[in-house]
């Protein structure tokens, strides 16, 4: 499968590139989602899935992913969190996502999240 990621630090970024890479994807890390979007519109192959560090207090960011979203609604949004809060949830919504994962995480969920989204998608996508 092949991943975005947003995740502004780097040793979380290299950490999780080097683990999601083991398993068998290819991944693109980008340490801000204006680096993701400037990709997405310069490498016309789309994304499987997009994993990004959420910042639900960062109102740039937000709107950011927002604009990712609606560009490519098609695209599922897979968001790490430190906390899960209404005003997260309400955030969540309008940004696209697909599912949570929090921080710090934890290889084996992130694995089964993989997983599991592959699964829907072969069946969705015979």
């Amino acid at each position: 499968m092949r991943i975005c990621m947003v995740e502004e630090d780097q040793i979380v970024a290299k950490t999780l590139e080097e683990f999601i890479s083991s398993i068998g994807h290819h991944v693109v890390v980008h340490n801000m989602v204006n680096g993701l979007l400037d990709w997405l519109e310069k490498d016309h192959s789309r994304p499987d899935l997009i994993i990004v560090g959420l910042q639900p207090e960062n109102k740039v960011h937000i709107r950011k992913i927002i604009e990712v979203h609606k560009r490519y609604p098609d695209v599922p949004i897979i968001a790490m969190i430190n906390r899960i809060s209404v005003l997260l949830k309400d955030v969540a919504i309008s940004c696209g996502v697909y599912s949570f994962i929090r921080k710090p995480i934890s290889f084996a969920e992130l694995e089964l999240l993989l997983i599991r989204f592959s699964e829907i998608k072969a069946l969705l996508n015979p």
